[in-house]
């Protein structure tokens, strides 16, 4: 195993775990907030996906997935106060996109045009 696997594994791990956490809540626990101030998960869920993208396309333009019209804005740090359910998305809809961000980010295309960013990381 090198590094590039290490790391493949362990964001497969992490995504495990996050998947167990939310398993079991519905789509409106989503948007229960655990105490006043704090984000409710399907922000913080859409907000790691955003996230996660804006990292891949830093390294590797254009190799990000499209996302549904407005889930940036939506899962904005200007959209922190909503608790509008239409705005956001179902635990099935959000793991669905994670699942498409693992793919895109270990995609063999994706590190094709960047060979070079990988060989500096992993040697």
């Amino acid at each position: 195993m090198d590094a590039f696997d290490a790391i493949k594994q362990t964001y497969s791990t992490s995504q495990m775990v996050m998947t167990s956490f939310v398993s079991d809540l519905s789509d409106e626990e989503l948007l229960t907030r655990p105490c006043q101030g704090c984000n409710h998960i399907a922000w913080q869920l859409g907000h790691l996906i955003v996230s996660e993208g804006s990292l891949l396309d830093s390294v590797a333009p254009g190799h990000s997935i499209s996302l549904p019209e407005g889930f940036a804005e939506n899962h904005s740090r200007d959209n922190v106060a909503s608790d509008d359910a239409s705005q956001f998305l179902t635990k099935d809809q959000y793991l669905d996109l994670f699942a498409k961000c693992k793919e895109a980010t270990f995609a063999k295309s994706c590190f094709n045009c960047s060979w070079r960013l990988r060989r500096r990381l992993f040697g």
